[in-house]
């Protein structure tokens, strides 16, 4: 049975504060905290993303808003 990969990590901490530690359980650890910085730079990015997407589609509802009010003052001979 494969262990999903937080409940590796959960085994990894578990082991690293209760066992004798040894070089192996060390690189282990290193792994691990390199993929989290990775995930969190990851993280980072599509936040990033996420808001300059949010910011175009309130821009584009902003403009669509302003063309209809000028469509409906035209129309009523404004």
């Amino acid at each position: 049975m494969m262990l999903s990969d937080m409940e590796f990590r959960i085994a990894l901490i578990r082991d690293l504060r209760t066992a004798p530690v040894d070089t192996s359980m060390c690189h282990a650890a290193a792994d691990e905290i390199e993929e989290m910085m990775h995930e969190i730079e990851r993280l980072g990015d599509d936040h990033d993303d996420l808001r300059v997407m949010i910011n175009a589609m309130i821009k584009i509802q902003e403009e669509a808003g302003n063309a209809l009010d000028a469509m409906t003052c035209a129309g009523k001979g404004k």
